[in-house]
């Protein structure tokens, strides 16, 4: 199947409703980027990189060649000129790319690529000026008026394989006017009979009667289309992409396979993990979703960018691996087999119910991440049971109310991280979990979650697939001298590859700092005597903080001192007016983490024992900025702070997240943003 794997974006725009459309507008032979914005403005980003490794940099102001556009605009345009939706196009002929655009009102102009000092002569391509054809004479597309505020997306592909190529445009279906009856997601135009010559633009595209990709699709009322084409998967035809909006909630982008030929096309929808946009659909990442493909590594693949609704990020970049073919199970190894475990160590049974052994008192157990191929945010942990069968009380698994029983009783061990920003590795994915002997387990995965997020009905929210019995999300390989592979399946595929975990028993001691109560949903320090092995009465602890950052936003970090596990500070509770100030005051103000983009810094730090510290972020800003600018933390006030209790946050959203032990990673954003916990990643060891 076609497969995308989801990377740290080269695009970053950063602005709401972003429209991305690729082409080599300075013949430099790379793809340049133009992105339309809410405000219906066209921002360019010029590709500074190679054909195989972009980097893009925004031109503005009169280094952007749709400057004259953007001025054209009223300092509030009009509802019916937002929403800008262009696709780059050799309209005329020449051998330039023009600009078509669309836009909220539904209608579609032309902005003409023509040579900077001779205005009726044939288009440059490495130096264009663009001129904007709005009267019926020299716009080929004036006719064309979808009405109702239907959102006009356009894009150009041959899609019936006749030799010309079609202007398809999306749209949103309107709950009244003359939209709301027709359910048709896409309208589609022919270019005129014969094509015109260069700037021959007085003759019109006209409503075809070609058969759409999309004919099996009914677009439901107030929703809206944005259609995309290319050959994902290499066999020589085009096939098509569907994203599909209600506003203000989840999208999704539906694929639309060619198994046809590229003269006779047959459209055929790929759904379930088969989508290789699949681990997103249905999530407000997409909200708005718009995809375009351009292939940006130049590996003769398409790549895709979406655009979405959210400002304050880059474009989802997702790379094309091509077709990928599941491999073959491994060969059994030679020989006996795994190696024998020493006397009385892990065990595992039929059932993936795993037994702590006496092994001369070393019963906890040392767990790892080894390896990871998903898309998806995946959180794994396990929950004690009572028999060798998985059983909870009176529940089996698979019966009504066990899933519930297993999450009530479970540890969680980390979240596992596909976005890792640099220097951060997956070996860095691990920890100690305190165990006695005799103790029964089982294992779990929460899909694109976390466990606290689904127990609470908030976002990242998640799916909780058990990995006991028959569940059929979890193979255990035993690797020999009481160790074993957990190999999970987060998209129901039967490959058991997407995230491999480690796991043994071992002597060594829950770290310091994780104590008795760190855990997810309660990302602390607990350096509490009477929750760790060493006595550090009196003495003050000397601690690294190895810090990571994958973030636009300049964000700071930093602990506090709360009274107990709830997070109680000097008598505020978490949610209570007040709160966010008193944290400020009891943090610790030598203690500041913060770190470049994509660089790795290591900040040393004194700690007091027998004391719990939580760990906040400041959005963007500095504690000061934040005192001064909002103190009280009101969602959009001001630089943000965000808390590991989900209370204190403006938003309810959980945006601190356990990548292992004394590792936390943080999302900035306001509403959960992309949800990545990424934009900073601290690292705590103690000496």
């Amino acid at each position: 199947m076609v497969t995308f794997q989801r990377q740290n974006s080269p695009l970053n725009v950063n602005d709401e409703l972003q429209a991305p459309t690729f082409g080599d507008l300075d013949g430099d032979g790379d793809f340049d980027a133009v992105v339309g914005v809410n405000d219906g403005t066209l921002r360019y980003f010029r590709n500074d990189g190679t054909a195989t490794t972009p980097s893009f940099t925004e031109l503005t102001v009169a280094d952007n060649p749709f400057e004259t556009y953007n001025n054209s605009l009223p300092a509030t345009p009009p509802l019916a000129q937002q929403v800008a939706a262009p696709a780059l196009f050799d309209v005329d002929d020449d051998n330039d790319l023009d600009l078509v655009l669309g836009n909220r009102g539904g209608t579609v102009e032309l902005i003409l690529n023509t040579d900077s000092t001779a205005p009726n002569a044939i288009g440059r391509k490495t130096n264009p000026t663009f001129v904007t054809k709005q009267a019926a004479a020299d716009n080929p597309f004036s006719n064309i008026n979808l009405g109702d505020a239907t959102y006009a997306s356009p894009t150009f592909a041959d899609i019936d394989g006749d030799g010309t190529t079609e202007l398809i445009v999306g749209r949103v279906r309107r709950l009244t006017g003359p939209s709301s009856t027709d359910p048709d997601p896409v309208k589609i135009y022919d270019p005129p009979t014969p094509p015109p010559t260069p700037l021959d633009l007085t003759a019109n595209y006209t409503l075809s009667a070609t058969a759409s990709p999309f004919a099996s699709v009914t677009l439901p009322q107030n929703h809206r289309a944005v259609p995309a084409f290319a050959d994902v998967d290499g066999d020589g035809d085009i096939d098509a992409f569907l994203a599909v909006t209600e506003f203000g909630t989840t999208g999704t982008i539906r694929y639309f396979r060619n198994d046809g030929t590229a003269t006779a096309p047959n459209y055929v929808e790929v759904t379930g993990a088969d989508n290789p946009f699949n681990a997103l659909n249905g999530t407000k990442e997409f909200e708005q979703a718009y995809p375009a493909f351009a292939d940006i590594d130049n590996d003769q693949l398409p790549d895709a960018f979406v655009g979405q609704r959210v400002d304050i990020r880059p474009v989802f970049f997702f790379q094309n691996q091509g077709i990928v073919t599941p491999p073959p199970p491994p060969p059994p190894p030679p020989g006996p087999g795994p190696g024998p475990a020493p006397q009385g160590a892990l065990q595992v049974n039929a059932n993936n119910i795993f037994t702590i052994g006496a092994n001369n008192g070393a019963t906890n157990l040392l767990y790892q991440l080894t390896q990871l191929d998903t898309n998806l945010f995946d959180e794994v942990g396990l929950f004690k049971v009572d028999n060798a069968a998985g059983n909870i009380g009176n529940l089996t698994p698979g019966s009504s109310g066990y899933v519930q029983a297993a999450i009530a009783r479970s540890k969680i061990l980390f979240s596992a991280h596909p976005l890792r920003p640099t220097n951060f590795n997956i070996g860095q994915q691990d920890g100690v979990l305190d165990f006695q002997a005799g103790d029964r387990f089982a294992f779990y995965l929460v899909r694109n979650g976390t466990t606290d997020a689904v127990l609470a009905g908030r976002p990242p929210g998640g799916e909780i697939l058990l990995g006991v019995g028959n569940q059929g999300s979890l193979q255990v390989n035993n690797l020999g001298g009481g160790q074993y592979s957990l190999r999970f399946d987060d998209d129901t595929n039967g490959t058991f590859s997407d995230v491999f975990v480690n796991i043994e028993q071992t002597n060594l001691n829950v770290p310091l700092g994780v104590g008795q109560l760190q855990q997810q949903g309660l990302e602390v320090l607990d350096l509490l005597n009477s929750n760790n092995a060493a006595n550090l009465t009196g003495q003050r602890v000397s601690a690294n903080f190895t810090v990571y950052r994958e973030a636009a936003f300049n964000n700071l970090v930093s602990l506090y001192r709360i009274d107990d596990a709830s997070g109680t500070v000097d008598g505020i509770a978490p949610g209570q007016v007040g709160y966010a100030e008193a944290a400020m005051e009891n943090r610790i103000e030598t203690l500041l983490i913060s770190v470049s983009n994509q660089s790795t810094r290591v900040v040393p730090a004194l700690l007091e024992s027998d004391a719990l510290y939580a760990p906040f972020m400041i959005a963007n800003g500095s504690v000061e900025q934040f005192l001064s600018q909002n103190p009280d933390n009101a969602a959009g006030g001001g630089p943000q702070a965000y808390f590991t209790y989900i209370g204190a946050n403006p938003d309810g959203v959980d945006h601190i997240r356990l990548l292992g032990n004394n590792v936390f990673g943080f999302e900035d954003i306001l509403g959960g943003g992309d949800l990545d916990y990424n934009d900073i990643i601290f690292q705590v060891d103690f000496a």
